[in-house]
């Protein structure tokens, strides 16, 4: 229990001000009236200092709210499985998976007298249906244990089921679930996996006891889609990565048939992905990883479905679905790449991921300026102004006409970013010094190059490990909060070089 004082005001907060104020004028004008003694001038301001204040407090309309927190009567049911299939051996002793059963419901009994909290527990039995304990044979339920299971069918499913029907009064808070996992009802008439999902957001959770072995091999034939999100957000003509697991059990060595439907108002159903899956085991959860391209703005229903060809025992987890809104902007990256590096790499795997990029990857190899192929016209093959972000990797300025450079500084101008990541032939040593992009850096450039074909000049680079810290504030270098973000700096690798920039150019945003 615990209390608290509340203040509602009549008309707010506001009228209370000026009620205040009002009061506080008259005791000064009772102060200050002309004619009265003194010591009838302070009776006065004493009575209507009082009357004043049981104004002030009335207005207010105080009170005081105490709360009281009081734990409802409940039940726990708890469900143990009576079918034929619990006479054989657990596989962890000579007992068998009845008499475990009975071990466990007494080590309960034990631990809990039957209540915990305002939760009575309450024991069930069950097989194809659910079956209520004599309440007689309570706590032991000797009656119950003394005999065999007898039950011919195990519906797990249709006991859950028949389970938040029947027990209303005292409201189920959770259930466990004793069974050796044996399912003999095929095909089930209720899914046992779609109630416990549906008691779980009734705040009724399951928890389930495994009695006996796992087997190797199941009865039960079955593929399920698991794992797909629910909702997805992605850009026009931005391709998507969709992850999800293929639950395969007993169909080893089957072909399974997945397939991605993109579905959307007042249009044709189209098929974005099909792919045949094999699983080598019995039971197998296969990870799968589709790309889908989506070419318009809107709201998307994306079907996700797996078939084999032999009959399942359940077919409803076959088909998971998600929603997903494809909207326009991102930001569109152009990147020009000269010969592959393994930095390149990780960074277009980077960008590819986000959801908020786009990326055009454009590559110059080596071997096109030595077939003569240099300089590229790079506005016969690319809509530069379609792009706001440029990234130049390790690119010699020779690759690209004097044109495609102008172009890219007087975008770079209007707004455009421009990253370099360095190199070999970036900055000075490409040659960037001599084109129309040289202004736009954000250091002096020089008119030196690293020639091609020749060792690599060692005053164009800084050599050994390099610990690169930061030393003020910056959305580039902010990777967490302070002091956070000092300590993941601190514990990068050093590079193993980098680039030697020349001195700072005062250009609008460039900070040191």
């Amino acid at each position: 229990m615990w209390e608290r004082i509340t203040l509602e005001p009549v008309f707010g907060w506001g009228a209370a001000t000026a009620l205040a104020a009002v009061l506080l004028l008259s005791l000064w004008l009772t102060a200050t009236v002309p004619g009265v003694s003194r010591r009838g001038r302070s009776v006065l301001l004493v009575l209507r200092l009082i009357a004043a204040w049981l104004l002030f407090l009335g207005w207010l309309r105080p009170g005081v709210v105490s709360t009281v927190e009081r734990e409802t009567e409940g039940a726990i049911a708890v469900l143990m499985d009576q079918s034929q299939s619990m006479i054989l051996p657990s596989g962890e002793s000579d007992a068998s998976r009845w008499e475990v059963q009975r071990d466990v419901w007494q080590s309960i009994v034990a631990a809990t007298d039957l209540k915990i909290g305002q939760s009575t527990i309450l024991p069930f039995a069950f097989d194809a249906q659910l079956h209520q304990v004599d309440p007689s044979d309570l706590p032991e339920l000797e009656a119950l244990f003394q005999r065999q299971p007898g039950g011919r069918r195990t519906d797990a499913g249709r006991a859950l089921a028949d389970l938040q029907q029947a027990q209303v009064d005292p409201p189920l808070r959770g259930t466990i679930l004793m069974t050796d996992g044996v399912q003999t009802v095929i095909p089930p008439e209720v899914d046992a996996a779609v109630v416990a999902r549906q008691m779980a957001q009734l705040d009724q959770p399951v928890v389930v006891i495994g009695v006996g072995p796992q087997p190797d091999k199941s009865q039960l034939r079955d593929v399920a889609i698991e794992g797909l999100p629910e909702h997805y957000t992605a850009f026009v003509k931005k391709e998507l990565g969709v992850r999800f697991v293929l639950a395969a059990q007993g169909v080893q060595n089957q072909p399974i048939d997945v397939q991605l439907k993109l579905k959307a108002s007042g249009e044709p159903d189209r098929v974005v992905g099909t792919r045949k899956v094999l699983a080598s085991r019995p039971k197998e959860k296969l990870p799968l990883d589709f790309t889908v391209l989506l070419p318009n703005q809107g709201e998307y229903l994306l079907e996700v479905t797996a078939r084999i060809e032999s009959p399942e025992q359940i077919e409803s987890n076959n088909q998971a679905l998600s929603f997903i809104t494809v909207r326009e902007g991102g930001a569109r990256i152009l990147y020009l790449e000269g010969e592959p590096r393994a930095e390149q790499l990780f960074l277009k795997r980077s960008l590819n991921e986000s959801l908020d990029f786009d990326v055009e990857y454009v590559l110059f190899p080596d071997r096109d300026r030595r077939a003569g192929k240099w300089p590229v016209r790079l506005g016969d093959s690319i809509q530069i102004d379609q792009y706001d972000a440029i990234v130049l990797g390790d690119l010699d300025s020779s690759a690209v006409d004097t044109n495609g450079w102008q172009t890219i500084a007087n975008r770079v101008r209007r707004g455009v970013g421009l990253m370099a990541t360095g190199g070999y032939h970036a900055f000075d040593a490409g040659g960037y010094g001599r084109t129309p992009l040289a202004p736009v850096f954000p250091v002096a450039l020089s008119r030196r190059r690293q020639p091609f074909d020749q060792p690599i000049d060692p005053t164009f680079h800084i050599e050994g490990d390099i610990r690169l810290i930061p030393r003020r504030p910056h959305p580039v270098t902010t990777l967490a909060k302070e002091p956070e973000n000092s300590r993941i700096w601190r514990s990068l690798k050093p590079l193993q070089g980098m680039n030697r920039l020349g001195r700072v150019l005062p250009n609008p945003g460039v900070q040191v």
